[in-house]
């Protein structure tokens, strides 16, 4: 924080030189290689997908629908599989079916929860694809490393899968049977919170905002709240920013103005930023 005072005051400074945008890398034939051929190989694959996976909705789609994998989405990575399609799965049921996965595919996250929490299989092979070489490796190394723009790579995979995948029957009845189990459980313990979900979920447009905080109806609107469009689920994701929901919402109203935007802030939290209302009545 600064002190009152001195924000008012003038000064001289130079300003930094213009950061030039640093090249994409190029697409590694060898690694996608291995990862096509882990993949199509696969008896029970997983693909899990953060906020670096963004552009890339079509392409993990069919990926997904050729493998029959379970599309797992981070908070960050909520809506880019539409919660409508039977492929996409929360962290909840994610992590009732990690135990039997033999091949996952991460895709623009830290894979954080799983790595940390969840426990790996000797046999469990990781395939990690991020722009960022320092993430893919901070937690763990995986067994298949790809560098680079999920946009670029993410087609090239489904192609290089599509030539070595047969067909697959599908795993809608038995995926459907997981998401049931978690939503009975959830309603089960969290009956108060799942209903407001449902509610704010039936006043949300297919395209609407929703704005996630450090507060109850937040924290189970993770696991919980349907999500149809990528980009319509924001959060401060692992950063756990308490008080950032008020202005994220306002700007994003600002960003979309067509668009619905609903926030849920504790009132602690509505208090760190209150003042915002005022920004958003100019």
């Amino acid at each position: 924080e600064m002190p009152l005072d001195q924000l008012a005051q003038a000064a001289n400074v130079d300003l930094l030189p213009p950061v030039t945008d640093h090249a994409r890398p190029p697409v590694d034939e060898d690694a996608l290689a291995q990862a096509a051929a882990l993949l199509a190989g696969a008896k029970a694959p997983m693909i899990f997908i953060g906020g670096g996976a963004v552009e890339s909705g079509e392409a993990v789609q069919a990926l997904a629908e050729m493998l029959q994998a379970p599309v797992i989405a981070n908070r960050t990575g909520r809506g880019i599989l539409s919660d409508r399609h039977y492929l996409s799965m929360t962290q909840l049921a994610g992590h009732r079916l990690w135990a039997s996965a033999d091949v996952v595919l991460a895709v623009g996250t830290r894979l954080q929860p799983p790595r940390m929490n969840w426990g790996t299989d000797d046999d469990l092979k990781i395939i990690h694809l991020d722009i960022d070489p320092v993430e893919i490796k901070r937690i763990a190394t995986p067994d298949v490393a790809i560098v680079g723009d999920a946009q670029d790579i993410m087609p090239a995979l489904v192609d290089a899968v599509g030539k070595l995948a047969p067909g697959r029957a599908s795993r809608e009845d038995e995926l459907a049977a997981v998401q049931g189990g978690v939503h009975e459980m959830l309603l089960d313990r969290l009956g108060p919170q799942m209903a407001w979900i449902k509610v704010l979920r039936e006043a949300l447009d297919d395209d609407g905002i929703f704005v996630d905080e450090l507060t109850q109806v937040g924290y189970v609107s993770r696991v919980a709240m349907p999500v149809y469009r990528p980009r319509s689920f924001l959060t401060s994701a692992y950063q756990g920013t308490l008080g950032c929901g008020l202005a994220t919402a306002i700007g994003a109203k600002i960003a979309n103005p067509d668009r619905q935007v609903l926030s849920i802030n504790g009132d602690g939290g509505f208090m760190y930023n209150v003042q915002e209302l005022a920004t958003a009545v100019k």
